[in-house]
């Protein structure tokens, strides 16, 4: 600090501290107001102010070392208030004038007490008045001189209106290199240049840096923005951290002994080196010091778009900054009122090129260069990624401009709207219509970024007249106008922007649809039609979202509500068998529900719309209100679509739920009661509704409804079960809390009483629906054994009862209409015993019983009655009817007894009984004996389930094994192979390869035909086809022939077959899927090496095959794969490879090697704001294997450098994609 400046602050603490006998307590009380001053400036917690306000005089001692820089020991916290308070003594006036009119009085109390001559006071006097006029001089001077304090300028860069104060973070998030840079000038002399787009940011992160992370050198922190004051201070011997944007020679200050850090813009085209160039902050450290600050998430969303994360941006948008941008001149508005209108360009695309020069109203060139003043300026309002250009701040310079704008500018405006509006894309009904795989072009003649530019430069304007009280006539009429002209291929070529179109003039939209869905909806009924594909990810393809979003950011404004709903209403209408949850309906359901309701209107209001348009809709509204009132205890909320401009400051995240009341559910329960159709299906709906806990106040309205309908639902099994299942899940469930019980249980158990059929099989049926008896058992938590007992008992009470009203034929009649024939059979063998058996058996005969009950009910005869016991019952039954002894023979598993009674059944039996009879009692006895038997009846998968389980696998010949494979090949089982292809897979592990040609030949096809498959379980070493194909060349090049055609001049003309035709496709699609996944190098050994003399001899031996079978013209792609698969290990490319891709000397060989390795870098999946970091992952590799082989093989350095090429340019689009993104969203 400067010495006199000391001097002055001495002089005032001395005086408090008593020092000084002058009799006036004002000085005291001035000081006290500066104490107070930086005490609110303290950045520290409330509490720690409150215990400090009252021992200014303690702090006294440390405000002078302090001020004379002897601070020692002392809290950093404490160090920055002392230094706060010495700031506003010195910019405190009153402070000054009461010393320079107090030092007689001073002067004369000396003289008193002997101290001073007079001759001396006269002189000290004099002195004194210059020092002191010295002082209110240098005051003034460091104020007029652009020299400001670190913390004064903090508090006049990050204070606004109503208690805002910028955090640190705004500046510093995702910037620490930055940062690290300015503390390490904190901590010795040093030169660091900042460069930013704005220079209030790099100033303000320069400061920041250092109130944060250094708060002890704040004190010796300036900021100068005066040359000649910027030279005067380098002479201070005190050592200084200066802050400035003066460029003069750095160097001369860092040998006195200061820091300079220089903060500039691009314009200033500085080319120091080691430039800093402050990055974008970080989007998440922005929020966060925008949450700090107390903003609620949406606006801190629409804060991030609107500012680009510029803290520049951010201080004019919070009304912080109001000073003219340098670049806001009459000399440049014929470039900034173009670009602002035009909002974004792609300046490679020609056709947005023309209409920035149809705008702009010259030349694109000459256009550019005061683009390029603007973009180069400071607080720059535009934004250059890649060739798109951007406006930083739209909606903030489009109003800062918006009375500039002419008439004629507004006429040019809509005639390039007009063009984008019409650049209609030829391809759009084909797309929308296509059901196969196609790669499409963007046929625009403009690109997105200006469509989207342009609309939303309407759409600003719009908003912003409105809010400055200007009429939109103008836009409403040109929206509508263009609207009318609106096909489905121009409605579909826009659905992009259409949210500019609705946000521009709401009013003509909704006229726009309303006038469609008058007409008879020509166009909107072909936009929400679902289109189906076998390619789509979804399985289908919508093309409505756009226009739910719409309508959703219209739901917001009270004004436009009704219209709004009436129009979803309408479109709920529409069939929708897609599999998207985005409907009309879910848009309603989203802006009605009772919490967060996606829209700005009261409850009252919403009700009273539903309301007046249930005469219109009661199918649709009843469907809403039922939703409303299910979801009363979800708990998360999808936020619908926001307007991007309009309502930003009316849309708040929010911070607390409140409950929904009573009296809410109670409306909406009403309304839907007085509009719902009592079919099946609504009443369902309201038994659900009514058995839920949270319609309890509801609860006698939907009662009475019931009771009023007792005769509609009596005997509807649907509504019964329903009501059933709901009374027994909450009595099975009594002690959870939602648990429905007392008197609202009751009256629905009364209730179930009074509608439930009075057939008593119908009215029973409901325990035999499932395996186990679910209705009417307590404890359902018994072991597994137990709980089968119990049911069987239970049910047997039951068929007792049912018996006792209608008699046996009414239980014959019951496998037809149960859920669960199992439990049935288990009852009546619980009952009866084997008592029933012959009838049974009697009406199975007759067909008046199903096969599945049958079967269960002699199994169960089996388990409970024993072997011996059921031979018996075959012996029995046979005699009576052998034609349908068949079910009683398999009814058990595979019994060997009963297996030998069918050896000796005719033919047709016993091919009954193996097609149907279960293999849980084979033994390795007779496993080869049942594998046989299957064979004969086609069985296959259980037979490949068999050979796969150990305890069978031993007493299996293998050559069984290999039969089995190929018969059932060749029986055209092919899907069952795929079935069961990880069973395959093993079994394959174990066999070998045949010796005889044709079966060879049959088991290297399965593995072809089943490759996609195997791949999943075999290693390549596993396949027999992959090992041949790594050995003999030979069998490399049947797959070549099986793939691609001859050469040129050798194909054959003969006309082939369908068959014929359809089996050389099919084949061909294997060989190419094959060759397609191969990834292996012939010569690879067991230890991943490769015999380098095996390879080069099979490739060579290849090439003559390939003369020889006339693919000469495929070869380069078959030698370039097998060399593109050799692995990247640490000396890649290997001197082997390097010699064989100059040996063979072919361009195609070397492309496709270039195809192999960028192929296996595969897709990549990042972050949308990554940019273009795998890509240089990539090139840091090729450049690698590049070096490596620039002295070994010219051809692989040409591959790598192509690669290198390709990615460089890849990593280039990533980072503008990357970058717009970060930037848009």
């Amino acid at each position: 600090m400067d010495p006199i400046l000391s001097t002055a602050i001495s002089f005032a603490i001395s005086y408090v501290a008593n020092c000084l006998p002058v009799p006036t307590k004002d000085l005291d009380g001035r000081l006290e107001a500066c104490y107070h001053r930086a005490l609110d400036r303290w950045n520290v917690s409330q509490d720690t102010k409150e215990s400090a306000k009252d021992d200014m005089t303690k702090h006294l001692v440390g405000l002078k070392e302090i001020i004379t820089h002897t601070s020692r020991g002392r809290h950093p916290k404490e160090c920055e208030l002392l230094r706060l308070w010495a700031e506003e003594i010195l910019i405190d006036s009153d402070c000054n004038q009461f010393i320079l009119a107090h030092q007689n009085e001073i002067m004369q109390i000396e003289m008193r007490k002997g101290f001073l001559k007079v001759e001396d006071v006269i002189e000290a006097i004099n002195r004194q008045k210059e020092e002191l006029d010295k002082i209110s001089q240098k005051i003034q001077q460091l104020l007029n001189r652009g020299v400001q304090y670190a913390t004064t300028y903090w508090e006049k860069w990050a204070t606004g209106a109503k208690d805002l104060k910028l955090g640190y973070d705004i500046v510093l998030s995702g910037r620490k290199e930055a940062s690290e840079e300015i503390l390490t000038a904190c901590h010795t002399p040093k030169f660091v240049s900042i460069e930013s787009s704005s220079l209030s940011d790099a100033f303000a992160f320069s400061v920041a840096t250092i109130m944060k992370e250094s708060p002890e050198d704040v004190s010796r922190t300036l900021i100068i923005e005066n040359a000649e004051t910027y030279r005067e201070f380098l002479n201070e011997k005190t050592s200084l951290l200066i802050i400035t944007n003066v460029q003069e020679n750095p160097n001369y200050a860092v040998s006195k002994g200061h820091s300079v850090i220089l903060c500039g813009t691009p314009a200033d085209k500085s080319s120091y080196a080691g430039k800093i160039t402050l990055p974008t902050v970080n989007r998440d450290g922005f929020r966060s010091a925008l949450e700090v600050c107390g903003f609620d998430s949406n606006t801190i969303s629409n804060l991030i778009i609107e500012t680009k994360r510029e803290s520049a941006l951010l201080r004019r948008t919070l009304g912080i900054n109001h000073e003219k941008e340098a670049w806001l001149k009459p000399e440049y508005n014929r470039y900034y009122i173009p670009a602002f209108l035009l909002g974004s360009w792609d300046e490679t695309r020609n056709g947005d090129k023309q209409i920035v020069e149809s705008l702009a109203g010259m030349d694109y060139t000459e256009f550019d260069k005061g683009l390029q003043i603007l973009l180069n300026s400071d607080e720059s309002p535009l934004l250059k990624v890649g060739s798109v250009w951007q406006v930083s701040s739209p909606k903030l310079f489009i109003s800062r401009i918006q009375r500039e704008i002419s008439n004629d500018t507004i006429d040019h405006l809509k005639e390039c709207v007009d063009w984008v509006l019409e650049d209609d894309d030829p391809e759009v009904i084909a797309k929308r219509d296509a059901t196969d795989m196609r790669f499409w072009q963007d046929k625009h003649l403009y690109s997105g970024h200006l469509r989207t530019g342009l609309l939303q430069s309407i759409t600003i304007m719009a908003v912003v007249m409105e809010a400055q009280g200007i009429s939109t006539g103008w836009i409403d009429t040109y929206i509508a106008s263009k609207l009318k002209d609106f096909t489905l291929e121009r409605f579909l070529s826009n659905r992009n922007n259409l949210q500019w179109i609705a946000e521009s003039s709401p009013s003509s939209f909704l006229t726009y649809l309303e006038d469609d869905i008058k007409a008879g909806m020509p166009i909107l009924s072909k936009v929400f039609e679902v289109k189906h594909s076998e390619y789509s990810i979804a399985g289908s393809e919508i093309y409505y979202s756009e226009l739910l979003f719409c309508l959703e950011q219209l739901a917001w404004d009270i004004r436009y509500l009704q219209r709004v709903t009436a129009i979803l209403l309408e479109f709920c209408r529409f069939p929708n068998d897609s599999n998207y949850s985005n409907r009309p309906s879910a848009s309603l359901y989203s802006i009605y529900r009772f919490m967060l309701s996606q829209t700005l209107a009261t409850f009252s209001q919403r009700l009273g719309i539903l309301h007046s348009l249930s005469e219109r809709y009661p199918i649709e509204i009843s469907e809403i209100c039922y939703k409303l009132l299910d979801g009363i205890k979800q708990t998360v909320f999808m936020p619908t679509s926001h307007f991007r401009w309009r309502y930003s400051d009316q849309i708040k995240s929010p911070t607390y739920i409140s409950p929904i009341p009573a009296t809410d559910v109670n409306d909406v329960t009403k309304l839907l009661l007085s509009i719902i159709e009592m079919n099946s299906e609504n009443i369902c709906k309201l038994i659900d509704l009514v058995t839920n806990d949270y319609m309890d106040s509801s609860h006698s309205m939907i009662m009475s409804v019931f009771t009023e309908n007792d005769e509609k639902m009596k005997g509807n099994e649907v509504i019964v079960e329903r009501l059933r299942k709901k009374i027994n899940h909450h009595i099975r469930c009594k002690t959870a809390t939602w648990a429905i019980k007392g008197e609202r249980l009751a009256q629905l158990q009364e209730l179930l009483a009074r509608i439930e059929s009075d057939d008593v099989v119908i009215r029973n049926k409901h325990y035999f629906a499932e395996y186990l008896v679910k209705d009417g058992l307590e404890d359902l938590n018994k072991d597994f054994k137990e709980q089968i007992k119990e049911s069987r008992i239970f049910r047997k009470n039951i068929l007792e009862n049912i018996i006792a009203s209608k008699g046996w034929n009414a239980i014959w009649t019951m496998p037809s209409c149960v859920g669960n024939t199992d439990g049935l059979a288990e009852a009546i063998v619980e009952l009866s015993g084997d008592s029933k058996l012959y009838d049974v058996f009697e009406l199975y005969s007759k067909k008046m019983l199903d096969n599945k009950f049958v079967r269960k009910y002699f199994r169960t005869l089996f388990c409970d009655f024993g072997k011996e016991k059921y031979l018996q019952y075959i012996n029995e039954l046979k005699a009576i009817s052998e034609n349908n002894i068949g079910i009683i023979l398999y009814s058990p598993d595979v019994i060997p007894e009963i297996s030998t009674i069918v050896d000796t059944l005719p033919g047709s039996l016993q091919k009954e009984y193996w097609e149907n009879v279960g293999l849980w009692g084979l033994t390795v006895d007779n496993v080869v004996y049942a594998i046989e038997r299957l064979r004969g009846v086609g069985r296959y998968a259980e037979i490949f389930s068999l050979i796969y389980q150990n305890e069978f696998r031993a007493f299996i010949n293998s050559t069984l094994w290999l039969e089995v494979l190929i018969e059932c090949f060749d029986n055209g089982k092919l899907n069952v192979l795929l079935q069961e292809s990880y069973y395959i897979s093993e079994i394959l592990k174990c066999v070998q390869l045949p010796n005889e040609a044709v079966a060879k030949g049959k088991l290297l096809l399965l593995e072809l035909a089943m490759y996609d498959y195997l791949k999943h379980y075999l290693n390549n070493s596993e396949f027999h086809l992959i090992r041949l194909v790594n050995t003999e060349p030979e069998m490399m090049m049947e797959l070549v022939q099986l793939a691609f055609l001859e050469d040129e001049g050798y194909r054959e003309e003969r006309e082939l077959t369908e068959t014929e035709r359809r089996n050389k496709l099919e084949l061909a699609r294997l060989a190419w899927n094959f060759f397609y996944h191969y990834h292996d190098v012939p010569g690879t050994q067991p230890d991943g090496t490769i015999d380098g003399l095996f390879l080069k001899d099979y490739l060579i031996k290849l090439q003559q095959i390939a003369q020889m079978c006339h693919r000469i013209g495929v070869l380069p792609v078959v030698i370039g794969r097998i060399l593109g698969n050799m692995p990247e290990k640490e000396d890649y490319p290997s001197d082997l490879m390097c010699e064989i891709v100059e040996y063979f000397n072919d361009d195609g060989i070397d492309n496709e090697i270039g195809c192999c390795v960028s192929n296996r870098r595969g897709m990549s999946s990042r972050s949308p704001y990554s940019g273009g970091d795998i890509e240089r992952s990539h090139i840091d590799t090729f450049k690698k294997y590049r070096d490596r082989a620039l002295t070994r093989s010219p051809r692989l350095t040409k591959v790598f450098e192509k690669e290198i090429k390709s990615y460089e340019h890849l990593a280039t689009i990533e980072d503008e994609r990357g970058k717009l993104a970060d930037l848009n969203y």
